[in-house]
């Protein structure tokens, strides 16, 4: 166990092994989504998104909505916000309303191998500095 002193109060603080795994795995899962934001145009808006995807839409009024794309009409789009812990709704949202819009993509890939691959690497080099010895 690595012990830090602290010159406020005169009191040494113990940082354990796992204290540190926990501070590394969730500093490394802010990699896990990625944002881009859409002009909210409709030719924009065809370009670089499709049925499926995950937007985030902030509206003129600051109103926020996370759905999922259902459909790209002329004039808007059709979502549902629904998750896996919501029921959610059907939302029509007029290009002219909204003030920003984002897609985000969720990487499982990349949160899985952060979730796996951090610990991994770490109990590794642990054992290499194990071995080596002091």
């Amino acid at each position: 166990m690595r012990q830090i002193r602290s010159d406020i109060g005169k009191k040494t603080l113990a940082v354990g092994s796992g204290q540190w795994l926990v501070i590394i795995v969730s500093l490394s899962m802010t990699a896990c989504a990625s944002y881009q934001t859409i002009q909210s145009t409709h030719a924009n808006v065809v370009e670089n998104l499709e049925s499926g995807d995950r937007v985030k839409a902030v509206l003129q009024d600051g109103q926020e909505l996370n759905f999922r794309i259902k459909e790209i009409r002329k004039t808007e789009l059709i979502g549902d916000t629904r998750t896996n812990v919501s029921p959610g709704k059907i939302v029509r949202v007029s290009y002219g309303d909204i003030a920003t819009l984002v897609r985000v993509d969720q990487d499982t890939g990349k949160t899985l191998g952060a979730v796996i691959g951090i610990p991994v690497a770490i109990v590794m080099i642990g054992l290499a500095m194990w071995a080596a010895g002091p």
